[in-house]
């Protein structure tokens, strides 16, 4: 006789004595599948609770108190939970584990292996995917749908951001009797009449499609896209709308890559066509992946197809295969686009468990596939010089660091974006030193050489200084602005800073567009009408002139710029301990209130000055 199920993994509730009840009254078949089914039974003495995650994906960004996105995960063993980031990405806090709830209303209508089975296979899921985000006046929520081992589509309904259970609830349970779910997928816009649609993939072969309506989400509709059940699994499914009421849809079977045309007409989805292609592959397909135009299709045979949208042909597929051992027969387990499009990942291992005798170590290895340069490049710019890219600029970031690893240098296509450098004036100030900090680094792994004029140093350090000057720039309108609206209690020493800020400011006028500047601007200028303060060196007396970021005297003395007040540093100068900055003593900083920075932080980097 089995062991009783712990707490953990006691799904059903069942007690000691219930438990010991159905497999007394078991056939020794049935006791035989108790022992072997791991949905009936998910624990046994050689497996663990958790053992493996079978898949896990992220919800539509604003999941999460932080706006960030939701992870949810499902585990062999059936457990569907939903897990939170919070402020450290690396610290996920579980939410709400979602299998729980939904195994609470279990009950056995009587002790017997059937209904043991049945109820089992109720509470068990198998598969599930994120619907886009859906925002009803101030509602937003995203509707999670979930596939469970007896073929019914459960759908929750997940209000964002959401802080635990109280955010969770289901939505309604399709009885959908088609087989096991084994792909899903919604399509990336809401259509038209407020219409989602769910695309449902089964291993008997079953493609169906659901319609949900937003308003009303426990009214839903279905259509059979491919009713023929031939035994052969749906392993990946893809929708993406090709117009506000018209989506297309890549599902894959074995080595057969099939292509619909759905419509909305009157809320309802209507098939348009359908047509079907071999891939060149042996196994089926393991992953299937969408980004602008262009899908990308792994298989369990290492091979990765790359294909438009338009024209799905045998002629049409470009294939990539793994480039590391190529003595070794690689699967690929999966394979996504990146957010915009610049580059793509694929898991690979090795396929044989076993070399010279031996079991091979389970290693996974992640591969960058590699995209053509030129469209790369478009894209590059679209995202940076887009003024609502600011989610995109890590995904680029990424991009310029593989190129510098592969010994490419990135840094003519950074100054092709500074075109346009007043555009930069939109970005954050965060992702502007994300920006900088990076061509430190890249100008670090330039040679440096005296004889000879080095091109490529130049131009890094060009563009350092205009994301700096952009940086500073940034920080004094904030500063000026908060100064004018304390005007009637500014000291000497605050207009002293003021008339400093303003004459860097004149000096760099080119960077200077924006008429909501120039107010500002000209604001300050007003209240330092009848106030003139001449800046002198320390050592000789002369007179100042200010160049750039640097302070030079008719004697040849040159002093820093404080990258704080933009004073000249001629005393208790601190400097950066990232990017080498100067500012001046803390005590000059302390006293102006309106100064919009902490005292010990750098300007450009966010460093600690010491």
């Amino acid at each position: 006789m089995l062991t009783y199920p712990d707490e953990a993994n006691n799904m059903l509730g069942l007690t000691v004595l219930q438990y010991e009840t159905i497999q007394n009254d078991s056939t020794t078949s049935q006791s035989q599948e108790i022992a072997l089914d791991r949905t009936i039974c998910p624990i046994v003495k050689s497996t663990t609770k958790f053992t493996t995650f079978k898949c896990a994906k992220w919800s539509p960004r604003g999941g999460d108190i932080d706006g960030k996105c939701l992870l949810s995960t499902l585990t062999l063993d059936h457990r569907l939970s939903l897990y939170s980031t919070g402020k450290i990405n690396t610290d996920f806090k579980l939410l709400v584990e979602l299998s729980s709830v939904y195994s609470n209303k279990a009950k056995l209508e009587n002790l017997t292996f059937n209904c043991l089975k049945t109820e089992a296979y109720r509470i068990s899921a198998v598969e599930m995917s994120w619907s886009p985000v859906i925002a009803l006046k101030d509602n937003k929520f995203s509707i999670l749908s979930v596939g469970m081992s007896n073929g019914d589509i459960v759908l929750w309904k997940i209000k964002f951001p959401c802080n635990g259970r109280e955010d969770c609830s289901v939505i309604t349970v399709l009885k959908i009797s088609s087989g096991l779910p084994s792909a899903m997928t919604w399509c990336n816009k809401i259509l038209t009449g407020n219409v989602a649609c769910c695309i449902v993939g089964f291993d008997s072969g079953i493609i169906k499609a659901i319609s949900v309506n937003v308003n009303m989400p426990n009214k839903t509709t279905t259509i059979n896209l491919c009713e023929q059940s031939d035994g052969m699994k749906v392993t990946t499914v893809s929708a993406k709308s090709i117009d506000a009421d018209k989506i297309t849809i890549l599902a894959t079977k074995e080595i057969f890559i099939l292509s619909y045309e759905v419509e909305v007409i009157y809320k309802i989805l209507r098939l348009f066509s359908s047509s079907h292609t071999t891939g060149d592959y042996n196994y089926f397909a393991s992953g299937l992946s969408y980004n602008n135009g262009k899908y990308l299709l792994s298989s369990c045979d290492g091979t990765i197809l790359k294909f438009s949208e338009d024209k799905i042909s045998q002629s049409s597929l470009v294939t990539y295969k793994h480039a590391g051992d190529l003595e070794t027969t690689w699967s690929c387990y999966g394979i996504v686009w990146s957010t915009c499009g610049l580059f793509s990942i694929a898991a690979f291992k090795p396929a044989n468990i076993c070399e010279d005798r031996q079991v091979r170590p389970g290693t996974l290895e992640v591969q960058i596939l590699p995209v053509d340069v030129d469209s790369q490049k478009e894209t590059l710019k679209n995202c940076l010089l887009n003024e609502q890219s600011l989610n995109e600029i890590p995904e680029c970031m990424e991009v310029f660091r593989e190129n510098l690893w592969e010994g490419n240098n990135p840094l003519q296509v950074i100054n092709d974006l500074f075109s346009q450098e007043g555009k930069w004036f939109d970005f954050s100030s965060k992702v502007l030193r994300v920006l900088r900090y990076f061509l430190l680094a890249v100008q670090m792994r330039i040679p440096h050489s005296d004889k000879e004029k080095n091109e490529e140093l130049v131009l890094s350090e060009r563009n350092i200084s205009k994301i700096s000057d952009i940086l500073l720039c940034k920080h004094l309108i904030i500063c000026l602005n908060k100064a004018f609206n304390l005007k009637s209690k500014l000291q000497n020493n605050d207009l002293i800073v003021l008339q400093s800020m303003i004459n860097w400011m004149d000096s760099k006028h080119e960077l200077i567009k924006s008429t909501l500047l120039l107010h500002t601007i000209s604001k300050i200028k007003a209240v330092l009408k009848n106030f003139n303060h001449t800046f002198e060196c320390c050592i000789c007396d002369n007179k100042f002139s200010l160049e750039g970021r640097v302070y030079k005297c008719e004697d040849g003395h040159i002093f820093g710029m404080c990258c704080q007040t933009t004073l000249p540093c001629q005393y208790n100068v601190r400097t950066c301990s990232t990017c080498s900055s100067v500012a001046t003593s803390k005590d000059e900083i302390t006293s102006l209130p309106w100064l919009d920075i902490k005292p010990s932080q750098c300007t450009f980097c966010d460093g600690f000055l010491v």
